[in-house]
């Protein structure tokens, strides 16, 4: 005689065992994914650029206010409910840009000029170092 094991006939504990594995690794997956977001978040730095225009809202019609090459306000000269006039300083942009792009050009200028004296010297036979 054969002996049937309760377990062949009851398919629903090895079905649950393996609806838990599959639970069990899907939340240690996503466990993994928050720890490592979190780990990210926590060791990273964001360097925050912002750039946007401004709106002046008038009497007359809306007004957009905008620089053309960007650039960071170092103060706010106006306030909300100001009044202002065409020509009014609304704000102060700092300049370290053009003040980087000035120092380069001016360092160009001082190396063509070092050049030119020296073709000019080489053209004369000169030694212009004395």
């Amino acid at each position: 005689m054969t002996s049937i094991h309760l377990n062949t006939l009851n398919p629903m504990p090895q079905c649950q065992t393996i609806a838990n594995r599959s639970q069990s690794k899907l939340l240690f997956i996503i466990c993994i994914a928050v720890g490592a977001f979190v780990f990210w978040a926590a060791t990273s730095s964001i360097d925050t650029v912002t750039r946007g225009g401004g709106k002046v809202v008038s009497a007359l019609d809306h007004q957009i206010v905008q620089h053309f090459e960007g650039g960071i306000i170092n103060q706010i000269l106006v306030k909300e409910g100001n009044y202002v006039k065409a020509g009014d300083a609304l704000f102060i942009i700092q300049n370290s840009f053009s003040e980087a792009e000035h120092s380069k050009i001016k360092i160009d200028l001082k190396a063509k000029k070092i050049t030119l004296l020296r073709y000019y010297a080489e053209s004369n036979n000169k030694n212009i170092l004395n």
